[in-house]
């Protein structure tokens, strides 16, 4: 935008054969921006108006495009003077308008997402696709590939509006990935999904534009050029349901850890629980010995079906036992009775 009021070519093209970044463009870039700069505060009803403004930008420009009308929005806040690759002035690219139709709507879905996780996993991966875009059209720039970055005779997207794309898509993934709740796992459930549908969306368009080569004038090719865009396409979509598997396996076993620890400390809380009960058991046991032994009484008890009573220390101090016999039978007990209350003792038990 700066470039586009101070006339600076260098800002709007970067080359004076590059398409311009038509002032359009960087403006919902800001307004990307913004949107995003606002999801992180959770101002997430102001984000929601954002992301609202560029995809309908990018909805009303492609309408433009398929319709082939004017609705008069291209040229509304500045008049385009370079128009250098451009079909219409001041257009924004057709692949430029997708974009940020899937970044506005990944931006509304993460506005309203709150706890909803189908919604953060939508947004995520929505875009995710319009960060492929971007890179298959940097990627066009870089092997010089024009059809990577542009779709036929129609204006095409600037190479800073490919970098634009990559940078708030990675940015709105990430987002997503922070937001989503599943704490417990490193990897969310849908970010395998995201990064298959990347390598497909990224595959497609670099298979598209290597084959839409064929269509342009004064370009002599190879006759491998399409096997190339073939193995391409066949090794992009490999790579992509290899990538699906193994991040399966591996979240499956992610899984499995996660009960596992879960597990274990549960576990280490019920055992800190019975040893807090055994300290317990034992300080009482320590207080009732010192309550006897002031009050010189013994206490004892007598399991029937084994024959074995088990008597306090200070009882069997009482009877002159020593501690470690404290454990005997009925029998012995009564044994240690005076004998003239031995048959009142027995009945009483």
């Amino acid at each position: 935008m700066f470039g586009w009021h101070t006339r600076n070519t260098f800002l709007m093209q970067l080359s004076p054969t590059f398409a311009p970044m038509q002032y359009n463009t960087a403006l919902c870039f800001l307004i990307c921006g913004i949107a995003l700069g606002l999801l992180i505060i959770n101002r997430l009803k102001a984000s929601m108006v954002c992301g609202a403004v560029v995809l309908g930008v990018g909805f009303l420009t492609l309408i433009e495009y398929i319709w082939g009308f004017d609705l008069k929005i291209d040229t509304l806040l500045m008049e385009a003077y370079v128009t250098v690759e451009t079909s219409s002035p001041g257009r924004m690219a057709p692949n430029t308008a997708l974009c940020f139709m899937l970044t506005g709507l990944s931006v509304i879905l993460l506005g309203q997402s709150g706890a909803n996780r189908k919604r953060i996993a939508a947004a995520g991966m929505i875009a995710s696709l319009a960060l492929a875009l971007g890179l298959v059209a940097l990627l066009g720039y870089l092997a010089g590939i024009p059809t990577a970055f542009g779709w036929g005779q129609l204006t095409r997207m600037a190479v800073h509006a490919s970098l634009g794309f990559i940078l708030t898509g990675a940015g709105l993934v990430f987002h997503a990935w922070k937001c989503d709740k599943e704490a417990r796992l490193l990897v969310p459930f849908w970010v395998p999904m995201a990064v298959v549908g990347f390598v497909l969306a990224f595959t497609l368009g670099l298979w598209q534009a290597l084959l839409a080569i064929r269509a342009l004038p004064r370009v002599e090719l190879s006759i491998s050029l399409g096997t190339f865009a073939t193995v391409i396409l066949i090794g992009g979509i490999a790579i992509a349901l290899l990538f699906n598997v193994s991040m399966r396996f591996a979240r499956k076993a992610q899984i499995r850890s996660g009960e596992a620890e879960a597990a274990n400390k549960q576990l280490a809380e019920q055992i800190h629980r019975v040893q807090a009960v055994e300290r317990t058991l034992r300080q009482s046991e320590k207080s009732l010995s010192i309550a006897q032994r002031i009050a010189h009484m013994g206490s004892w008890s007598w399991v029937i079906e084994e024959n074995r009573l088990t008597c306090s220390d200070e009882l069997g101090r009482i009877h002159g036992l020593e501690p470690h016999e404290t454990g005997t039978t009925y029998k012995t007990f009564l044994s240690m009775v005076h004998p003239d209350d031995v048959s009142r003792v027995d009945r009483i038990i």
